[in-house]
C-alpha cells in the first residue's frame, strides 16, 4: 500500500461523514472522530494538491483553515474549516451592507489576497459566491478550485477560466494571470458591496471610493493596484475623509467602524474590539454606561456574598464557586459573552431558535447548581437557618 492510500485510510477512519452539502456528493460535512470537530471533506481536482497542502500552512483568519489534503486514485481530497455563516452574495441579497461592514469585509478580503499572493497563488475566481461571511463577522475567502500559481516565462494561461463579470482580461488567454487578476475582481466586489450594481451599471458615491474602484478594473494589470496592501491604504484614506466629512456636517461616526481590521490587515495595532461583550454590542453610550453599573453591581454582590463565608476558608471556596455559577456563568450563557454558541459544536449547527433555547436552558442549569451548593455552605458548613 503506497503512501497516498494509507494518509486516505487514515482520513476515512478519523472523519465521519454526517450529510452532503449542496446537490452533489463532492462537497461533506464531517465531524472528527476523536475531538468531534464539525468540518467539510471536498473532492478538488488533482493538480490543485500544491495549492491546498500550501494553504494548509496558513493560520490567516480570512482563509479557510485546510486540516489535511491528500491525493487518490481519482483525484484530490481536502478537509477544511467549516465555516458556521452565509456567503457574501447571500449578505448582498439581503439588502445593502452598512458602511462598517463594507470596510471590514473589504479589509478581510484584501488581508486574504496579501496572503496568499506573497505563496504566490492567485485564486482566479474572488466573487461573493466564493467569500464566507463568519457569524461573527469575519470575511474568509473559499474554494481554490482553479487557484494556480504564478509559473516564470508562461505567457499566458493554458485555460481560460473564471467567472464572467470578475475574471480580469487576461484570463481569456491574453497573458498569464498574476495577483492583479485577482485585484480586478476585487474591485467589482467592492462596488458590488458599495452599491449592489457592477462597476459598468453603477458607481460608489464617495469619491475616493470610486477611484479606488476604477484603478483595481483597469484593463492593462500595469495600471491596476500592484499589491492588497496598496488597496489597503487607499480604503482607509477613504475611512478617515469619510469620518471627518460627517464629523464636519455634525452626523455620528458609527461606533467601531474599523472593529477588528488590525486582525484583517496585517497585524495593525487597534483597539480591543469589544462588540461582544454584552451592553458593548450595539455601540450606544447610554447602553454602554448602564451595563458598566451592571458589571459592577455584580461584582459588589459577589464580593459581599463571599465575605460572609468568612472565616471558614472551605465555605469562602465553595460559596465563590457557587456565586460564579448562579451569576457570572449563568449570565455570561444567557448573554452569549463572546458568541460562544457560534463556536461550540453542537449549537454551531443549530438553527436561531433553539440556539436561545439552549442558552435559556444552561441559564437555568447553572442558577440551580449555584443554588444548591450555596444552600450547603450555608446550612451545612456556616450552620445558617434555611430559607
Amino acid at each position: 500500500m503506497d503512501g497516498d492510500s494509507v494518509h486516505m485510510e487514515y482520513i476515512e477512519n478519523t472523519y465521519e461523514e454526517l450529510t452532503p452539502l449542496g446537490d452533489g456528493a463532492d462537497v461533506m460535512l464531517v465531524k472528527h472522530k476523536g475531538s468531534g470537530r464539525i468540518a467539510v471533506k471536498k473532492r478538488i481536482p488533482r493538480e490543485s494538491v500544491g495549492i491546498y497542502r500550501t494553504l494548509r500552512v496558513s493560520r490567516n483568519p480570512n482563509l479557510a483553515r485546510v486540516y489535511d489534503v491528500c491525493r487518490d486514485g481519482s483525484g484530490c481530497v481536502a478537509i477544511e474549516e467549516f465555516i458556521s455563516g452565509e456567503t457574501l452574495r447571500e449578505k448582498l441579497e439581503q439588502g445593502a451592507l452598512t458602511e462598517r461592514e463594507v470596510f471590514r469585509y473589504a479589509y478581510g478580503i484584501l488581508n486574504a489576497l496579501g496572503e496568499i499572493h506573497k505563496q504566490n497563488i492567485i485564486h482566479r475566481d474572488v466573487k461573493p459566491e466564493n467569500i464566507m461571511i463568519s457569524s461573527d463577522g469575519v470575511a474568509k475567502l473559499i474554494d481554490f478550485g482553479i487557484a494556480r500559481g504564478r509559473k516564470e516565462h508562461q505567457g499566458r494561461d493554458t485555460e481560460i477560466l473564471g467567472t464572467a463579470g470578475y475574471a480580469a482580461p487576461e484570463q481569456y488567454g491574453i497573458c498569464q494571470t498574476g495577483g492583479t487578476a485577482d485585484l480586478y475582481a476585487f474591485g467589482v466586489v467592492l462596488n458590488e458591496m458599495l452599491t449592489g450594481k457592477m462597476p459598468g451599471e453603477r458607481e460608489a458615491a464617495d469619491a475616493r471610493l470610486r477611484e479606488v474602484v476604477k484603478k483595481c478594473v483597469q484593463i492593462d494589470p500595469a495600471n491596476r493596484y500592484q499589491e492588497a496592501r496598496q488597496i489597503c491604504r487607499d480604503l482607509e484614506c477613504a475611512e478617515r475623509a469619510g469620518g471627518k466629512q460627517r464629523r464636519d456636517r455634525g452626523e455620528r461616526m458609527p461606533d467601531g467602524a474599523a472593529a477588528g481590521k488590525a486582525e484583517e490587515t496585517g497585524g495593525r495595532e487597534e483597539k480591543e474590539d469589544l462588540s461582544v461583550i454584552p451592553g458593548f454590542r450595539s455601540g450606544v453610550t447610554w447602553k454602554k454606561r448602564l451595563a458598566c453599573c451592571g458589571y459592577v453591581l455584580m461584582i459588589l454582590v459577589s464580593a459581599v456574598s463571599v465575605m460572609e463565608a468568612f472565616p471558614n476558608l472551605q465555605a469562602v471556596f465553595l460559596e465563590a464557586v457557587a456565586v460564579s455559577l448562579y451569576v457570572w456563568s449563568a449570565f455570561l450563557a444567557a448573554s452569549n459573552f463572546g458568541r460562544w454558541d457560534r463556536k461550540v459544536f453542537p449549537f454551531t449547527i443549530l438553527p436561531k431558535e433553539l440556539k436561545v433555547a439552549a442558552r435559556v436552558a444552561i441559564c437555568i442549569l447553572l442558577m440551580y447548581d449555584g443554588f444548591l451548593l450555596e444552600r450547603y455552605v450555608k446550612v451545612t458548613l456556616l450552620h445558617l437557618p434555611a430559607a
